[in-house]
């Protein structure tokens, strides 16, 4: 299979080893539609993110910063839900939070800020 990473887990804890091992015997109708990745983190990995309270999430931006020309929020794989690395819950393409993090090339934001 394309996207079968033999070596996935290789140096991981047992648990996850057992839990790819799991993802392996499943019928592969099923690891075609489920991305080993989303097996291992259904829910991502809220534990470790803020939360909207925390973040100081607003629903409107601040300047022009705002989710969608932030570093940290990418489309959901699956749902296509817009979604952020460090804020737990999905997130609106104006909104801001604390956590805002310009775009990786500083020249993609200027462009935005000329817009």
């Amino acid at each position: 299979m394309a996207f079968d990473f033999p070596f996935a887990g290789a140096r991981s804890p047992q648990g996850v080893k057992l839990t790819i091992r799991a993802y392996r015997r499943l019928p592969l109708a099923v690891r075609q539609r489920l991305p080993l990745l989303w097996y291992l983190l259904p829910e991502g990995t809220p534990p470790y993110k803020f939360t909207k309270a925390e973040a100081a999430y607003q629903p409107v931006p601040k300047g022009r910063q705002q989710c969608d020309n932030c570093r940290s929020a990418y489309r959901h794989v699956v749902t296509g839900y817009l979604i952020c690395d460090q804020m737990r819950g999905i997130i609106a393409a104006s909104a801001w939070c604390r956590v805002w993090r310009p775009p990786p090339d500083p020249a993609a934001y200027v462009a935005y800020q000329e817009r």
